[in-house]
């Protein structure tokens, strides 16, 4: 865990084998790092209001933004001796996932949101107001029932 940091935790991706890729199974190899950023709004405000902030700071960000941080995080993180940046870094991906701050619209906005049109249903976390997999099975399993 990397509390104070924009990405709060940091690890090496996880063990998966496929085709002719295999996992990095020592830090000594190459090896795909992992960097979660959960932001947050301003402490003791109202949830939708800290996630509407949050998001925002999120997707104001530039590419540029998160490499100098991933710079910073990284570089201090691992003695200098054993870790160059410039060398060491081969690509950086980013991904921002906005949808991650899924929350309940006014009154039944969720609901009203997700009713079936035709023959298409609505499934997937946003469909109700949580963002979590068991609420995405859950929106997925009652849309496949709305089309029976």
């Amino acid at each position: 865990m990397s509390p104070g940091n924009m990405h709060q935790a940091v690890l090496m991706d996880f063990p998966v084998s496929m085709g002719g890729y295999k996992f990095t199974e020592s830090p000594d190899e190459p090896c795909v790092i992992q960097m979660i950023s959960c932001p947050y709004g301003t402490f003791g405000a109202p949830p939708e209001d800290q996630f509407r902030e949050a998001r925002y700071r999120m997707l104001s960000l530039q590419f540029s933004d998160y490499e100098k941080e991933i710079r910073r995080h990284l570089t201090g993180m691992f003695p200098k001796e054993l870790f160059d940046f410039d060398k060491d870094v081969a690509s950086i991906s980013v991904n921002r996932w906005a949808h991650g701050y899924t929350y309940a619209g006014p009154g039944n906005s969720v609901r009203v949101g997700r009713q079936p049109f035709g023959r298409i249903t609505v499934a997937n976390s946003d469909s109700a107001p949580g963002a979590d997999a068991k609420t995405a099975i859950m929106m997925g399993s009652r849309a496949v029932n709305e089309l029976s």
